[in-house]
């Protein structure tokens, strides 16, 4: 499968959780980096051209914190932040890139 070509979905579950479902044309291990190694998630995870992404921090276990700050260089931006424990449940588990992968 295309990594560029696969869909992403979403799908709620109660009124707290969302679950995204994508698959990607990598090893989990690599998948699993992707999404929890600060310097990689500033590496794409981005806006429009020339915004960047200063600040992020992820705690990559249970009860571990979360903030991403995205800025424009122009004195704009904005920011999502998970203090109270952002990571939990079936979110991350201690086994790695296994619990990306159902």
């Amino acid at each position: 499968m295309n990594q560029l070509t696969s869909k992403l979905t979403l799908k709620t579950e109660g009124e707290c959780h969302v679950v995204v479902t994508r698959h990607f044309a990598a090893p989990p291990e690599a998948v699993y980096r992707a999404h929890t190694d600060p310097k990689l998630i500033q590496q794409w995870l981005l806006g429009p051209d020339g915004w960047t992404m200063p600040v992020c921090i992820s705690e990559a276990r249970p009860n571990g914190k979360i903030r991403y700050e995205w800025s424009n260089g122009k004195g704009g931006g904005f920011y999502l932040t998970g203090e109270d424990g952002a990571w939990h449940g079936s979110q991350l588990r201690p086994s790695g890139a296994d619990a990306l992968v159902r």
